[in-house]
């Protein structure tokens, strides 16, 4: 039968602010599901293998248990974590939901920004979920094909930067605006310039003031990435970006990669009529 806890629903959950970090509540949970899975000895040998450890030809639980123990709490924040996704591979559907509930359960009890989802371990985007835009910024790859298709490797850079272990939120921010600045040349044809010139080009001296204001905050967004030091140009000063901020410039320039992509589509095919608007006039 459940505990008092369990039964109830209580739980030690703390503020998620320990990032780079594998607590001792995640290190327990990672031991008791090896050991599970594995069984003692097969658990004490995969951590070797992970750690590049001699085995010591460990063939008894009880020997192997105490090594276990010592061992995890050696072992690379980061490799705790590659290990849940690696006992996460092969799991029945019932399994898959038992497993992520316990697994997401021990980091919410350690405080850690992360969470397993889809078997994979993510940095934790409570807002994102709340707002249903969760992973809306990975919907740009879908779009980057045909004469965009250059572009997929370097929007796939800015959503690794965002989502690695370590994340690195500059570089994040520079690789999506990048991308954006390339997917305005392909439209343009104008392979040199930077994507306020293109915008400049995109929408013509004739558009419409929505979309002049909407033209400027795409060069807006451009020049807050120039203005990080670290980011688009040298780092002359040591600047801190958080990965929520990260996560919204990220956000933002797939959205426009997005739109810009999507309006170029159609206004090829757009009469005559609707070009000399300024909208899209090449």
């Amino acid at each position: 039968m459940e505990r008092f806890s369990k039964r109830n629903r209580y739980g030690s959950s703390r503020p998620r602010t320990l990032e780079e970090e594998a607590p001792r509540r995640v290190r327990s949970e990672l031991r008791d599901i090896l050991i599970d899975r594995l069984g003692a000895v097969g658990a004490h040998k995969r951590i070797c293998d992970v750690m590049y450890l001699d085995d010591e030809g460990v063939f008894s639980a009880d020997w192997a248990t105490p090594r276990i123990k010592e061992n995890l709490d050696d072992m690379d924040w980061f490799r705790v974590y590659d290990l849940f996704e690696e006992m996460a591979e092969g799991l029945h559907y019932g399994q898959e939901s038992e497993y992520h509930d316990a697994v997401n359960a021990a980091f919410a009890e350690a405080g850690v920004v992360y969470e397993l989802r889809d078997g994979v371990v993510e940095r934790l985007d409570e807002t994102g979920e709340a707002l249903g835009v969760r992973h809306d910024e990975d919907a740009a790859l879908s779009v980057l094909t045909g004469p965009f298709k250059p572009v997929q490797e370097q929007y796939r850079k800015a959503l690794d930067a965002l989502h690695g272990r370590p994340a690195e939120p500059k570089a994040a921010i520079r690789e999506s605006l990048n991308a954006v600045e390339a997917v305005t040349r392909i439209i343009t044809g104008k392979e040199k310039s930077q994507l306020g010139e293109c915008i400049t080009v995109i929408y013509g001296k004739d558009a419409e003031d929505h979309h002049k204001a909407l033209a400027q905050s795409l060069k807006s967004l451009y020049g807050y990435a120039s203005s990080i030091p670290g980011a688009r140009h040298g780092q002359h000063a040591d600047v801190e970006v958080s990965f929520e901020e990260a996560l919204l410039a990220v956000r933002m320039s797939g959205a426009a990669i997005a739109f810009l992509i999507a309006e170029h589509s159609s206004s090829r095919g757009a009469a005559a009529t609707d070009i000399t608007k300024g909208r899209f006039k090449l």
